[in-house]
């Protein structure tokens, strides 16, 4: 199957077409977007056996991308390589500033058969302030309220959620040392699905403490 995208906008710069899939590579400014759309888009098409790729982009042309699938047999899964099983009827929050990464996380949790809200930071806290939620998705940096800030105030609810971190920012020593230190699960973008949904199930399967 071959399904094209097409926009009418003004078309890519030619300096940029090769970095385009390249994660974290973005043209627009410092705090407006973080270069992972096109990084998660290619990833996920690819975990389904498929291509994204650039068929062209130029003035009064706009931009054309190109997706294909095909068909493939079920496979077994290699042993020892099987997800943990799905948990249901489970509440989840998902903070990120990210657009293109919101709807796939939620996809991803609604599927498994539980309720998943989406939201920015400042409204993420909010809604953590005033709702009550079995596990929170929250990326790192956003900002000036960090993924960190929003942890370190839903430690001090009656019943914490879980957490699960997603980041970009893995080759930062001091960020991972703060995760493994306080026992933090975390994926780094771009993520595979099934290492995303994995890592969720897993949380959800853990109980919540209550104090």
């Amino acid at each position: 199957m071959r399904v094209v995208v097409q926009d009418t906008g003004g078309g890519i710069d030619r300096r940029h077409l090769d970095s385009l899939f390249q994660p974290f590579f973005t043209t627009k400014p410092e705090g407006k977007g973080t270069g992972l759309g096109l990084a998660i888009c290619r990833r996920i098409i690819e975990d389904h056996v498929g291509a994204l790729s650039l068929l062209f982009s130029g003035p009064g042309e706009g931009t054309a991308f190109c997706v294909e699938l095909r068909p493939t047999e079920k496979t077994s899964a290699p042993q020892g390589a099987s997800e943990p099983a799905r948990v249901t009827g489970k509440r989840a929050l998902i903070i990120d500033d990210e657009e293109d990464l919101l709807p796939v996380m939620y996809r991803i949790i609604k599927g498994d058969g539980n309720t998943a809200e989406t939201a920015g930071a400042h409204e993420g806290l909010a809604k953590l302030l005033a709702g009550d939620y079995d596990l929170v998705v929250s990326d790192v940096e956003m900002g000036a309220l960090k993924g960190r800030d929003i942890y370190e105030t839903a430690i001090k609810l009656p019943s914490p959620p879980n957490f699960l971190f997603v980041t970009g920012d893995v080759l930062n020593p001091a960020l991972v040392e703060w995760l493994e230190r306080n026992k933090l699960t975390y994926v780094s973008k771009p993520f595979r699905m099934d290492e995303f949904r994995g890592a969720v199930r897993k949380l959800l399967a853990v109980p919540r403490v209550k104090k």
